[in-house]
């Protein structure tokens, strides 16, 4: 685990809304410190992570539906789609929090209506090559990550492998 401290506050919240950070061919997850837990309470269970599903109908295009389907890949945390709940485009983007135990999704498999069969769209995932092992972090001013012994610099962050 290490534990990595930022300049202030919005910086730690910009890191964490982020795209995946990569170090080599780890993704690095990252989780809110909180003092109050021990090291064997943090679970590393979860990557949350920009998605894309490409080529939806305009139909499926917007809060209400992209949900819907990008919930069928993980927990959807925030939907990109403008004021009035749409979105625009040749995908569909949305961050979405993805259990680590479980293979990624190549995409997925939505009917349009009743009457029609389903239809295959495939998923994007942004920043992600196709071979990743993931290393467990924490943020706050502080990150925490497993199975490390290196000291980096990553984005002005300085982080320090316990």
């Amino acid at each position: 685990m290490f534990i990595a401290e930022v300049g202030s506050k919005a910086n730690m919240e910009r890191i964490l809304a982020g795209t995946l950070w990569m170090v080599g061919r780890h993704a690095v997850v990252l989780k809110p410190y909180d003092e109050r837990l021990s090291a064997d309470e943090i679970i590393f269970d979860r990557m949350e992570i920009w998605v894309r599903i490409l080529n939806l109908p305009l139909g499926w295009m917007n809060q209400q539906r992209g949900s819907r389907a990008m919930s069928l890949i993980g927990h959807v945390l925030k939907m990109d789609v403008d004021g009035d709940g749409k979105a625009s485009g040749a995908f569909l983007r949305a961050r979405v929090a993805i259990d680590l135990d479980k293979p990624l999704r190549r995409g997925v498999l939505l009917r349009m209506s009743k009457l029609e069969k389903s239809k295959w769209f495939a998923a994007q995932y942004e920043t992600l090559c196709s071979t990743v092992s993931p290393v467990a972090a924490l943020v706050t001013h502080k990150l925490i990550v497993h199975n490390r012994l290196h000291v980096m610099n990553l984005a002005n962050c300085l982080m320090m492998f316990l």
